[in-house]
């Protein structure tokens, strides 16, 4: 098996969904939100959807956090199924041992080697437009320049289309290019410029930090 590129620029992880095993504690997803680096794993029950046994039901995932390195907890308040994917909704401050059941449709069959993919959705720390819960700074969503605030672009909210014609801008890869042709912007990292007008931001499903894909095995 040669190992090319495409295969080293295609990020995933597996997931064993075979319903006679044993329950299984499973990665899911990774990242990092207020120097709080953390992963999420899931329970999943599932049953077989065919006689053949060459499909499976999903039936429900438990969701649980484990926060690893940082000074804020990094909690998991619901877990949705929407579109095929499973939305990780996440919040700072937030209880990690709060452990989410998402009850899949009747009609969510998987076969082999089927993906599945889990995105975060962050809110912030309060559901006003405060800055601040219990005297803790969101530095996620605002950037803090003395008495003044101002809301941060997260790319992370933002889907392809629009971060490529973002960058594309004359006027912002005007402004870019006097930083060195390279700007750190939210917790997505440096993003480079494009002379060409090949997508800037990645189109592929795992490189951006609020997405995770799985190939399910059983």
């Amino acid at each position: 098996m040669k190992i090319t590129n495409e295969t080293l620029n295609t990020y995933s992880t597996t997931l064993d969904l075979c319903p006679t095993d044993e329950p299984r504690n499973q990665f899911v997803y990774g990242s990092q939100l207020y120097n709080t680096f953390f992963c999420v794993f899931a329970v999943f029950k599932t049953a077989y959807a065919d006689k053949a046994k060459k499909k499976i039901k999903l039936i429900s995932a438990t969701f649980n956090i484990l926060n690893y390195k940082g000074p804020i907890n990094i909690g998991i308040v619901a877990a949705k199924y929407i579109d095929g994917k499973i939305l990780l909704v996440m919040r700072g401050l937030s209880d990690p041992d709060h452990k989410p059941i998402l009850n899949f449709p009747e009609d969510t069959i998987l076969e082999k080697h089927d993906g599945l993919t889990f995105e975060r959705v962050l809110l912030k720390l309060r559901t006003n437009e405060s800055q601040f819960k219990y005297e803790v700074f969101d530095s996620e969503h605002y950037i803090r320049d003395g008495k003044n605030s101002i809301k941060r672009l997260r790319l992370e909210d933002r889907d392809v289309k629009f971060n490529n014609d973002f960058f594309k801008n004359n006027a912002v890869r005007a402004a870019l290019r006097k930083i060195d042709e390279e700007i750190e912007i939210g917790s997505e990292g440096i993003l480079e410029l494009s002379e060409d007008d090949s997508p800037i931001y990645p189109e592929a499903v795992s490189p951006r930090c609020i997405r995770s894909n799985a190939v399910v095995l059983f």
